[in-house]
């Protein structure tokens, strides 16, 4: 058995679409936004087919309605689970109607757990604008799943209009930086406290913060004047909210500038088995963070499985990452 915790089975991304970020709300889309997105989810299974892939879960981004993920997947029911997007906003009276549409997509749609992309919202995490979607996904016992950026990447300003891969304005996040996604401001935030049944997912290995977690009395300066705290003396109990993925630190399999002599990004074994070490055989959940058009990545995924299959672990911890953890804590019914 193998589940993909996190694909994006749909194409063009609704990108299209005339708007700018911050998105203040879902009731700030326009009102045709879903027309943009095209589901893909067949092509997607030819490919699942090939890598012998049994379930995939169908992640979405803005400007994609939860109740459009749900119609989607329905179609492919025995292959599919969905998620919805959510948004926060500052507006408490819209926040009030986006936790009512939480509520609504488990409970009458079936979706499995919710994604966020915070800049898109115009926040960085450990908001307390995370406070009350936290809260709801407690209450509703469902995962959130979280995009994070590498932290060794730094502090760099937002200095660009439009990102060119997609053709999108973020003149309104001017001010941001792009450790916005930076996670290890969660841990110094107290949003996720007392929340005992929270499952956070950090995307693309949490963006190295599982490291971290064994490593709490780093100390850098300009890192302490960015967070506005000291960075030595994590609060370690916090990490224990979080879960990663495997999906790749970067969105195509290309040379990555972290990497020496430019190799591809995918982790070598050795990388992989530190990860398990550190991270916890319970807290991985495998993803490809497969593109639009799956086909693009059909090669490197390939190359990923063979790798967790092939590493000198003991097969149930390989059992875990391919498929039994997301099933766990996505509450996915297997039979």
């Amino acid at each position: 058995m193998i589940i993909d915790s996190h694909s994006h089975p749909f194409g063009p991304s609704g990108y299209e679409v005339d708007y700018g970020y911050p998105i203040p709300s879902r009731w700030d889309l326009p009102p045709d936004a879903d027309k943009a997105v095209k589901p893909l989810l067949e092509r997607h299974v030819r490919v699942m087919d090939r890598l012998g892939i049994d379930k995939r879960v169908y992640v979405p981004l803005p400007p994609q309605s939860n109740d459009l993920v749900a119609e989607a997947i329905s179609q492919y029911a025995d292959r599919f689970y969905g998620f919805g997007y959510v948004y926060a906003s500052k507006d408490p009276d819209k926040m009030e109607r986006e936790l009512d549409e939480m509520g609504r997509a488990v409970k009458e749609l079936g979706l499995k757990g919710f994604k966020m992309y915070n800049m898109y919202s115009g926040i960085n995490m450990g908001d307390p604008l995370f406070r009350p979607i936290f809260e709801k996904c407690n209450e509703l016992k469902v995962p959130i799943v979280l995009d994070c950026h590498i932290i060794a990447r730094g502090f760099i300003p937002m200095d660009v209009a439009e990102e060119p891969e997609y053709h999108v304005s973020y003149a309104g996040l001017k001010g941001m930086r792009r450790d916005a996604h930076n996670p290890m401001r969660f841990v110094y935030s107290d949003v996720m406290d007392g929340l005992d049944d929270l499952v956070v997912v950090l995307v693309h290995f949490g963006g190295g913060l599982w490291f971290y977690k064994e490593w709490p009395g780093i100390h850098n300066d300009i890192r302490d004047k960015a967070f506005g705290v000291n960075w030595g003396g994590a609060p370690r109990e916090r990490f224990e909210k979080f879960y990663y993925d495997t999906t790749h630190v970067a969105p195509l399999d290309t040379p990555y500038p972290p990497c020496p002599g430019g190799r591809p990004s995918m982790p070598e074994e050795w990388w992989f088995k530190l990860f398990i070490e550190l991270a916890g055989e319970d807290r991985i959940l495998f993803g490809t963070d497969s593109t639009f058009y799956p086909e693009v990545v059909e090669q490197r995924t390939w190359r990923e499985l063979n790798l967790i299959k092939k590493l000198d672990v003991d097969e149930e911890v390989k059992e875990k990452i391919l498929w039994k953890n997301a099933a766990r804590i996505f509450h996915l019914d297997m039979e």
